[in-house]
C-alpha cells in the first residue's frame, strides 16, 4: 500500500538565556486567557504565539478542505491527508501550532517562489496552515533502512536533488535542513519537502545582522548539518551542498558520514574529523562526494549547478564503464577532479 508522507522538519535548538526568557514569556502569554481586544490578538498572532485551540481532528473542515487522516505529527504541528471538496483532489495540509508564525511564513514564501518538478508544490495558504500536493512514495530515510542504493540510483537521485537546490539558490532560498527524511522517492523521481527552515540569502550589507541572529540558535538536524551551522555562522548555498554530500555518502555506503553518542560528540566530529574512506564506492563519484564534504565552504563546490553537472558527468562515465582500466580513468573529467587542490588535500587527510 502506498505510503503518503509529509513531515515537519526536526528542529534542534540550543537555547541561550535570552531564548529561555523569550520561551517563558511565550508560555505566559499562552496561559493567559484569550483577550477580547482585537489589537492584542493581532499582536499575539504576529509574534507567533501558540494558537489557543488544540490541533483539529480528522473529519474537521478547514474552509473547502476536509481533513481525512493524520499523516504525521511534530513539535510544530500536524500534517493531514485531506480532500479539496471543490476539486475532489487529495492534498496534504500542514497545520501549525501557531497562527502563521515565521517558520510557516518562510515555507509558504519559499514554496510559492519555487516551481520545480522535484520540489513539493504549494496550492493554498490559510490562517495557520499550508495546503500542498500529496506526495506518494517513501522517504529516502525509509529506503536507507534496507541498505545502500545502487550507484546508478545514487547518481540519478543526486542529480535531481542538486537541480532543486540550484533552482532554489537561484531564487535566494537556502533550505538548511536537507536530509533523507525530507526527500521522497516517487514514480517520477525525488521530491524535496519541508522548507520550514529555509531562509533567504542575505545581501552583503546584511551579513553582520545575520551573524548576530544565527548566534542565538542552531537550526537544522544535527546529523545533516554543516560545520558552519554548528558554529552559528552565516549559511549560504554551500551549506546545502555539504548536506547533499552527506546524503550522497549515505546513499552510496548505507552509513552516515558522521555519528556520535550525543549532539556534542557529533558536532565535534563534523567540525574536526573526516568521514570514512570511500574505498568501496566507484571512483567516478567518490572525489565528488569528498569535495562536497570539505570543512570550509570555500573548498566545496561553489554552486549546486556545478554539483549537478559533475553528477551528470559521473552518470555518463558510469554508464560507459566505471571499472579500473577503462577509458574513464584517463578521461578529462577524472583528471579535472583529481587535480582539484581541495580533493588533493582531502585525499591526503583520508590517508592519515
Amino acid at each position: 500500500m502506498p505510503n503518503f508522507h509529509l513531515t515537519f522538519t526536526n528542529l534542534c535548538t540550543v537555547l541561550t538565556a535570552g531564548d529561555l526568557r523569550a520561551a517563558m514569556a511565550a508560555q505566559q502569554i499562552e496561559a493567559a486567557p484569550v483577550s477580547p481586544d482585537p489589537l492584542e490578538r493581532t499582536r499575539r498572532i504576529g509574534a507567533g504565539v501558540p494558537a489557543p485551540s488544540p490541533p483539529p481532528e480528522a473529519g474537521t473542515r478547514l474552509g473547502p478542505y476536509r481533513l481525512e487522516a493524520i499523516l504525521g505529527e511534530g513539535g510544530m504541528g500536524t500534517v493531514y491527508k485531506a480532500t479539496d471538496t471543490r476539486l475532489g483532489r487529495a492534498v496534504a495540509i500542514k497545520v501549525s501550532n501557531i497562527w502563521f508564525g515565521r517558520r510557516l511564513d518562510r515555507e509558504a514564501r519559499s514554496l510559492s517562489m519555487l516551481n520545480h518538478p522535484h520540489a513539493c508544490t504549494l496550492y493554498d495558504v490559510g490562517a495557520n496552515y499550508l495546503v500542498m500536493e500529496l506526495v506518494e512514495g517513501e522517504t529516502l530515510s525509509a529506503r536507507l533502512r534496507r541498505g545502500a542504493l545502487p550507484i546508478n540510483e545514487v547518481l540519478r537521485h543526486g542529480i535531481q536533488i542538486a537541480d532543486v537546490l540550484s533552482a532554489a539558490h537561484g531564487l535566494g532560498i537556502i533550505h538548511r535542513d536537507l536530509k533523507p527524511g525530507n526527500i521522497m522517492l516517487t514514480r517520477y523521481g525525488v521530491k524535496v519537502l519541508d522548507f520550514g527552515l529555509a531562509k533567504f540569502a542575505p545581501e552583503p550589507n546584511q551579513l553582520e545582522a545575520e551573524t548576530q541572529t544565527v548566534s542565538f540558535a542552531i537550526l537544522g538536524t544535527p546529523s545533516y548539518m554543516a560545520p558552519e551551522q554548528f558554529e552559528g555562522k552565516v549559511c549560504d548555498g554551500r551549506t546545502d551542498i555539504f548536506a547533499l554530500g552527506l546524503i550522497l555518502f549515505e546513499l552510496a555506503t548505507g552509513k552516515r558520514a558522521f555519528s556520535g553518542a550525543n549532539q556534542a560528540v557529533l558536532a565535534a566530529r563534523v567540525m574536526r574529523d573526516h568521514p570514512a574512506r570511500l574505498d568501496a564506492v566507484p571512483k567516478c563519484i567518490a572525489p565528488l562526494i569528498a569535495r562536497c564534504l570539505a570543512k570550509s565552504p570555500a573548498d566545496r563546490w561553489q554552486t549546486a549547478g556545478a554539483v549537478r553537472a559533475e553528477l551528470e558527468h559521473a552518470a555518463q562515465a558510469f554508464k560507459s564503464d566505471c571499472a579500473p582500466g577503462s577509458s574513464l580513468w584517463s578521461g578529462p573529467w577524472l583528471r579535472r577532479m583529481i587535480a582539484a587542490p581541495q580533493v588533493k588535500a582531502l585525499a591526503s587527510a583520508f590517508r592519515t
